[in-house]
This record gives structure tokens, C-alpha cells and sequence, in this order.
């Protein structure tokens, strides 16, 4: 019987580095025995090797009250005719899929093995990870507790999150990685190709990508400014790709910017330790559960009052001062950096 990995994510730790790599390096794949499904996108957008239009599907049956063991089985009959041993299916969407999708995909286990890979991140970390990405991507305007107060995000809450995978797959066929524990997320795709290859090497592709890489938060601070503004998306859009090319190109400190500007975050001490304790509990029994007792996510603060309701977040957003967010724009958008000059033998 043929063996397929469901990797479910979670959002923020490196999901899109390991879907582009997998994606890039399908072929490669294939050869040493492991079949990545086709990942192209609807025709309108690519969907950076991940498995999103598969969800879609399954996504559109569960709203409509349709067939949703039809896109499982196409993506079984594919699977099997690749004739691989292995197989691997990338969609961190799963993550937070609701029971009767999962038990869709539980429908899987008539014709395969099926195992889930799951990374965990540290709630605080992932929401204000998560946050970033709302206002850079969504045009978000909340500060960062109403952010938080306005979801219960359950799929954070993972030994009761896991638990539903495990009612399904068995408790043995769940990998549960730490983002933290693998060296900041630079492990978790090694280890996960150790699961897919075992141990073998591969001469990959550099499908790296830094499009996700994350910018200092005044950088946020000043999009959602502009997204308060109600400003055409185009430009708002044009002018976070100005903030990232400055921080990639480590021409930041010429905004000349003051260090405690550069270093704030939307963590303040208060929501830290708010959300270590909203959590604790459920960390606890993670910690039991899949990593021997060891405390999974050690950069949070300790829990110092377990059982706090999100909703009852009361400390304030770190504040920026409007000087400094317009500072920061008009210095980037008319500075703009030089062209790369070609190399020597290219082309103009």
C-alpha cells in the first residue's frame, strides 16, 4: 500500500519555502520515489506549490452540500498512477478545516497509508506573524488586541486541534514538528524531507523564496496606515514592495530611523504574557502529548495565570508615532534605490 503524507501546515513556519521546493524539485521527486501532485494554480495566479486549488474543491462541495469524496478520489486515482511508494500533499489551510472536510480526506485511507505532518509555532509568534501578513495582504486597519479579540482561533488551541486528526489517522500517524524547536523553522524542512526520503540526498533546486520574509514593524505600522486611508490597492501595494526592497537590500539604516523605532514590535510585554496564559493549558497538554514533556515553544513567556478567554485582552497597542511612519515613507519613495548595474558579460 502506497504511502501519503498530508502536511497540514501550520501557517508561518516555512510552509511556502517547503511547497515551492517540493513543487520545483517535483521530477527530482518522482525518480527517488515520491510523487508531488500537480500544483498549478486556476489560470488567474500560481499558487506557489501548494495544494490550494485542492482544497478549494473541497472547500466549495462542503458550501454548496456537494460530493466532497469526488476531489478526493481524482487526487486518489493520481496518486496511485504515479505509481510511487510515496506521496505528499501540501495545503496548510487544513490546518482549520471543519470536521466534515476532515472526514473527506479520512476517506483516503481506503486505498493509502495516510500519515499528517503538522509544525506548531508559538501562539504569539504566529498571530502577530499572521497579523503582518493581514495587513500586508488583507488591507487589516485593527490594531493588534482587537485583531486578536475578534477570533478564537482554535486551530491555535493544538492539543484539541490534533486531537481531530488523531480521532481520524490514529494518534501514531501524526509528526508533530516544533517551528522553535527546529532552529527557528531552519530544520523543519530537512526533517521533513528525512520522513520523505529517509535520509537519502537529493540534488534539489534552490527554490528558496524571501518573499515571506518578515520586515520591522514600523515597515506594517505604515502600510496600515495607508490602509486606514482607504488608498487604491495598486499603490498601497507599490509601496510595501519599496519598505521590502529596502530591508532585503539592507539599505534600511539609511532611513535613519532610531534604533528603539526599528526594534518595536507589535508584542509588547502585556499581549505576550496575555496570550502565554490564554494558551497555557492547551500547551501543556501538546508538551505531554507529542514532545515527551519538552516544552515545545520556549521563546514564549512562562504562564504566570492559565485560563484567560482571548476576548478579555485588555492591554493597549504598542503605539508609533505618525512622525516617524511618515518619515519612513516619504524618505523610501523618494530615495528610490539605484538599478543593480549587469555583470560583466550581460546583457543591459
Amino acid at each position: 500500500m502506497q504511502t501519503l503524507y498530508i502536511h497540514i501546515g501550520y501557517h508561518k513556519t516555512g510552509t511556502t519555502s517547503l511547497q515551492s521546493l517540493l513543487d520545483q524539485n517535483a521530477p527530482a521527486l518522482l525518480d527517488m520515489g515520491v510523487f508531488y501532485p500537480d500544483t498549478i494554480g486556476d489560470g488567474k495566479r500560481s499558487y506557489f506549490g501548494k495544494h490550494l486549488q485542492f482544497y478549494l474543491d473541497l472547500k466549495a462541495a462542503h458550501s454548496d452540500s456537494g460530493d466532497m469524496v469526488a476531489p478526493v478520489e481524482a487526487m486518489a486515482k493520481a496518486i496511485i498512477a504515479s505509481g510511487a511508494p510515496m506521496a505528499m500533499i501540501s495545503e496548510e489551510s487544513f490546518s482549520g478545516i471543519p470536521d466534515a472536510i476532515m472526514d473527506a480526506l479520512a476517506q483516503f485511507r481506503t486505498w493509502f497509508n495516510v500519515k499528517i505532518i503538522a509544525c506548531l509555532r508559538g501562539q504569539d509568534s504566529y498571530l502577530q506573524s499572521f497579523y503582518q501578513q493581514s495587513i500586508r495582504d488583507f488591507g487589516e486597519t485593527r490594531d493588534f488586541p482587537e485583531f486578536i479579540r475578534a477570533n478564537e482561533w482554535p486551530r491555535l488551541h493544538y492539543a484539541a486541534a490534533l486531537q481531530r486528526w488523531a480521532d481520524r489517522f490514529g494518534v501514531e500517524n501524526l509528526h508533530v514538528l516544533s517551528f522553535e524547536l527546529s532552529d527557528g523553522g531552519n530544520s523543519v524542512n530537512p526533517q521533513i524531507l528525512n520522513l520523505l526520503l529517509g535520509g537519502r540526498r537529493a540534488d534539489f533546486i534552490d527554490a528558496t523564496r524571501v518573499w515571506n520574509k518578515s520586515l520591522p514593524t514600523i515597515c506594517y505600522e505604515t502600510i496600515r496606515f495607508l490602509n486606514r486611508s482607504d488608498g487604491p490597492e495598486p499603490e498601497r501595494r507599490a509601496v510595501y514592495v519599496a519598505l521590502r526592497k529596502y530591508v532585503v537590500s539592507k539599505d534600511f539604516a539609511e532611513t535613519r530611523l532610531p534604533d528603539r523605532v526599528l526594534a518595536k514590535t507589535y508584542l509588547t510585554p502585556e499581549i505576550s504574557q496575555f496570550l502565554a496564559n490564554a494558551f497555557a493549558a492547551s500547551n501543556a497538554r501538546t508538551s505531554a502529548r507529542f514532545f515527551g514533556g519538552l516544552n515545545p515553544f520556549p521563546d514564549m513567556m512562562p504562564p504566570n495565570q492559565a485560563g484567560q478567554p482571548l476576548s478579555g485582552l485588555t492591554a493597549a497597542a504598542p503605539s508609533f508615532a505618525p512622525k516617524d511612519m511618515i518619515g519612513l515613507l516619504s524618505y523610501v519613495l523618494t530615495n528610490p534605490r539605484p538599478k543593480k548595474k549587469p555583470e560583466d558579460g550581460a546583457g543591459p
